[in-house]
């Protein structure tokens, strides 16, 4: 059986982006795929404190949800991250898991022996929604983070959705974002 980790980005535990992955979760599990969601509104993953530990042992020594994000980035073999666009990045949340991933990076560049499977072949889905229209929004730093998180994670990016002018618009009454949202969960399997 395949398994998902979705990562809702967004601090709104009812937002739009709970709201994709949400019919993420739906469509996966339509095709009996095993899914963890992670919600940046309720599972507090501290920041990456530079400790260094990570590069002696392999791990984080700070004891929080992130420790159960390491072993399903492990297990899973789609990762969807679906997060708002903030100030032309991602949210603190989904840094903070991001950064966190320096344990990842350590055990595999500095212990050589990493905590993520590297020959396993996972799919990622990065999703991301902003408020402003097209031509005021600009995505590339979310996207790097993205870039860099799925990298370290030894994730291939297999897509990416950006969604324009949330604030006006919300996903939820969009039938051309919740359709393509569901297309790509579909084609995730």
């Amino acid at each position: 059986m395949k398994r998902a980790l979705l990562i809702n980005g967004s601090p709104r535990p009812e937002g739009n982006n709970a709201y994709i992955i949400d019919i993420v979760e739906n469509e996966l599990r339509k095709k009996d795929v095993a899914v963890t969601r992670i919600e940046m509104s309720g599972d507090r993953i501290a920041p990456c404190i530079h400790c260094r530990e990570c590069e002696r042992q392999k791990g984080c020594v700070v004891e929080d949800p992130m420790s159960q994000v390491y072993g399903e980035l492990d297990r899973s073999d789609i990762i969807v991250v679906s997060c708002p666009l903030y100030f032309n990045g991602v949210t603190a949340g989904f840094k903070a898991l991001v950064d966190r991933c320096q344990a990842v990076w350590a055990s595999k560049y500095v212990l050589g022996d990493s905590m993520i499977d590297r020959k396993k072949d996972r799919k990622g889905l990065f999703i991301c929604t902003g408020g402003q229209p097209e031509d005021e929004t600009d995505f590339t730093g979310a996207l790097l983070v993205a870039e860099a998180f799925f990298r370290v994670s030894n994730v291939k990016i297999w897509n990416k959705m950006l969604v324009t002018d949330v604030e006006k618009r919300p996903v939820m009454g969009r039938g051309d974002v919740t359709g393509q949202v569901r297309r790509l969960a579909k084609e995730l399997t």
